[in-house]
């Protein structure tokens, strides 16, 4: 497996990743499941966002330094 990884790496493939959000609990309240669950999608959607940002970044920088050759 991580040489298909390497292998995509090399030939300008994305490599796969995780997306993921978390929420704290402070304790001295009544858990409410469904506004932690709000609060760890939202983090998860924002977390995504940037990483696809960066993504497209790296992706227009690589084209320029390619396209300069």
């Amino acid at each position: 497996m991580t040489n298909s990884l390497a292998e995509m790496r090399e030939n300008g493939n994305p490599l796969p990743t995780v997306a993921y959000g978390y929420s704290i609990f402070p304790g001295g309240e009544k858990l409410d499941f469904n506004k932690m669950l709000k609060e760890a999608d939202a983090q998860m959607y924002q977390y995504k966002k940037i990483h696809k940002s960066n993504a497209a970044q790296e992706i227009t920088g690589t084209a320029k330094i390619k396209s300069n050759e």
